[in-house]
This record gives C-alpha cells, structure tokens and sequence, in this order.
C-alpha cells in the first residue's frame, strides 16, 4: 500500500490551478510503492503523478533529486522530471507535507523477475552513472554503508528470520567481498559509484526477493558498464 496520505478532490484542483498542465478529469491512488503517497493524475493536457512526501523524507533534501531527476532529463535519460508551476516552483505543501508533481511515464510493473531482467537494470543503472557524471551537487547518502546496518535490522523485524537465514548468513560480507575483488581489478570506479550500486541493488534484493546470484548480476553489470 503507498497511499498514506488522503487527498481530496478539492485540494487536488486548487493544487492544479497553479500549474499550466490542464483542468482535472481524474485522479487514483496508486498502490504499488513502499514510502510516499503517489496518485496517477489524468488532466486534459495529459497524465501525470502526484508524490505527497512521507514523514521519513528530509524535506531539505527534496531539491537535490528534483535537480538530478531534471539533470538526467535533459540527457535524454528515461526517468520522470519535475513539472514547475506558473512561478517556476517544484514543489508544495499538501496536508502538511511537501508534494511535486511530475510526468507520466508509460509501463507497468515487473512481477517475476528473471535474470536477463537484473542485466537490464544493471546496464541502465551504470548509464545512468555516466549520464551523471557531470552533476555538480552532491549530498550524503543516507543509505549508504553506515545505513546498511540499521536498514538489515529494520528488514530483521518484519521478515521472519527463517527466510533471512535462507538469504544467507554473510550475505553482506560475501558482497563486499565480491566489490572489492572488482575494486581492485577494474581502477575506474569510484567509492561513491560502488557505495550508491550495492545500495540500489540491497533494497531490490529485500522488497523484490530476487536471488543472491541474481543480485550479482545486477551489481557488476552496473558497476562495470
């Protein structure tokens, strides 16, 4: 479920009144995600996806994705980008909590993940590194190495530990291993590349239940592209 937040229709039409991208025919909550509030958003201009922010997210930090999602944008880089409104402004207090809009982007989600599916995301993944290389703003990523610790405990509480003992005992140590034997191979990449991989590809190991060879796959195929 990833609608937390109640949006009415009222408040969805005066939020619209500020932009330039059409008059409301519809709206839905979407159920599929895992943190934020996300609507599918039918105007007469087009579709759309309205994100209400959750509690878990700094607010402060929001520029920063606005910017590199605008970023890779402008690369031709296949992700959503920011709508602004009439005054040029990303993003707007709904309920309380910030929200922004962005553009609609056509597919569906993916139910059985198979390994040519992990070698897709992994050669995007290490495009959409290159497509950033040139991103002048930087911030601390908080699910990094020193987040992975408190991200495995929060998955110890709501996974049964039967299934974690069957993902592997060192699960972690055996992928930092793995890194750091490719580290020393491969000289182009950088801690920040490696660290930001290894992340993605954790959290798609623990919501998407992919396999641990499948996981691999995924990490190299990002890091050496």
């Amino acid at each position: 479920m990833a609608v937390y937040t109640e949006l009415h229709k009222e408040q969805l039409i005066k939020l619209l009144k500020l932009y330039d991208i059409g008059n409301l025919i519809s709206y839905e909550g979407i159920t599929e995600g895992i943190e934020n509030s996300n609507f599918f958003v039918k105007t007469t201009h087009g579709k759309f996806i309205l994100t209400i922010f959750e509690n878990r997210v700094n607010k402060d930090e929001l520029p920063f994705f606005l910017e590199i999602m605008t970023h890779l944008s402008k690369k031709k880089f296949l992700c959503p980008y920011p709508i602004v409104d009439l005054k040029n402004n990303y993003i707007h207090d709904l309920s309380g909590k910030s929200s922004i809009i962005v553009n609609f982007l056509e597919g569906k989600s993916k139910i059985n993940v198979k390994k040519e599916d992990c070698y897709k995301v992994g050669s995007y993944m290490g495009y959409m590194h290159k497509q950033s290389y040139d991103f002048p703003f930087e911030r601390k990523n908080s699910l990094s190495i020193d987040g992975w610790k408190e991200l495995i405990d929060k998955c110890s509480k709501s996974i049964p530990k039967s299934l974690l003992t069957n993902l592997g005992n060192n699960l972690i140590q055996d992928l930092q291993k793995t890194l750091l034997i490719f580290v020393k191979k491969i000289g182009h990449f950088t801690f920040q590349k490696v660290s930001f991989t290894l992340t993605c590809f954790l959290i798609m190991f623990f919501f998407l239940m992919t396999t641990y060879q499948e996981l691999l796959i995924s990490i190299l195929v990002a890091l050496i592209s």
